[in-house]
């Protein structure tokens, strides 16, 4: 089950445990709170889902999470530590860690040192040809 908390005030209004909007500042929308909800990156030219832990999840080909993934080491376009993923304050943040071949989302390349949110339905793009995608398990 997930928890949501008002945007405008996440420490301050309650949780709730359905989404709409808070009690206290009814124009603002509830948002899902990390921990409440396990997403996952999914990398259809592996055919493989990778779960992207509390402690954040670091994208390459020597990462730990994908170094022993079968093909992994074939996608040479993407750098051996090449992307990172962490969670700040409930958000799922994508940052480029200098990779070669850069890091697209929705199209846009992300500017070194620049993190930009992310979650379902952005499309990810690794190296301009790698497409990976974000998942929520709840819906997998």
């Amino acid at each position: 089950m997930a928890t949501y908390r008002c945007g405008m005030n996440p420490e301050g209004c309650p949780t709730e445990d359905a989404p709409g909007y808070c009690r206290y500042h009814p124009l603002e929308e509830l948002v899902a709170v990390h921990g409440a909800r396990q997403w996952s990156l999914h990398l259809p030219a592996l055919g493989r889902t990778v779960p992207i832990p509390e402690e954040g999840l670091s994208v390459g080909r020597d990462a730990p999470a994908f170094a022993g993934l079968p093909g992994m080491s074939d996608l040479d376009q993407v750098s051996r530590d090449h992307a990172r993923l962490e969670w700040r304050d409930g958000s799922l943040l994508l940052s480029d860690r200098g990779s070669s071949n850069g890091t697209f989302v929705d199209g846009t390349r992300l500017a070194d040192g620049r993190s930009v949110e992310v979650g379902p339905g952005h499309t990810i793009t690794f190296a301009k040809d790698i497409e990976v995608r974000i998942v929520d398990d709840e819906d997998v």
